[in-house]
């Protein structure tokens, strides 16, 4: 579970786990049950499936860390991954998010950022042109096909699954928007 590989990749900083059930039905309500209220670990149960952008303002709404860790369930953290993106984030201070290389359990890479698109692209993206070249090549350039994961770089956009940013960033632009389920 994610809340387990969270736990064995903090080192030498303080955190705490804001977890929030989206009225699930699985077994993570028992676990996070179990684990219950802890140092490090505060349950949110909600009535209702608040979708990810509610679920996630939920969370950091009730954090007190300078901090906010935005991950997905099914994201396993390797051990020192939480370390490099906190010592990266207070050697850069200009950074408001930071998002790490995102990697499936085969090992490939997972696109996990993406060019900004404007009307045209969108409008592209969403029709039978997609598929035509050059349209098709408009839509790998957003894809970002041709991002070289080995290197730190600015990018217009980051995928939900999991990235770092500070709360007081997260708290001006408003956290996600509550429409996005």
């Amino acid at each position: 579970m994610c809340i387990e590989s969270l736990k064995q990749s903090v080192t030498d900083f303080e955190y705490e786990i804001v977890a929030v059930d989206n009225n699930s039905t699985d077994e993570s309500v028992e676990y996070l049950e179990q684990e219950g209220e802890s140092a490090t670990i505060k349950f949110i149960k909600s009535p209702e499936n608040l979708g990810y952008g509610r679920g996630h303002n939920l969370a950091a709404e009730n954090s007190i860390g300078e901090y906010v860790l935005i991950m997905n369930v099914d994201i396993t953290v390797e051990k020192d991954t939480l370390q490099r993106l906190m010592d990266y984030m207070t050697k850069h201070k200009e950074i408001g998010i930071l998002g790490p290389k995102l990697i499936y359990h085969n090992r490939d890479v997972q696109a996990s950022c993406r060019r900004d698109m404007g009307f045209t692209d969108l409008a592209i993206k969403r029709s039978p042109l997609r598929h035509i070249p050059p349209f098709k090549n408009r839509c790998e350039r957003y894809l970002m096909k041709d991002f070289d994961h080995k290197k730190t770089q600015e990018v217009d956009l980051l995928v939900g699954a999991f990235f770092l940013m500070k709360k007081d960033v997260f708290d001006e632009v408003g956290g996600f928007d509550p429409r996005y389920f």
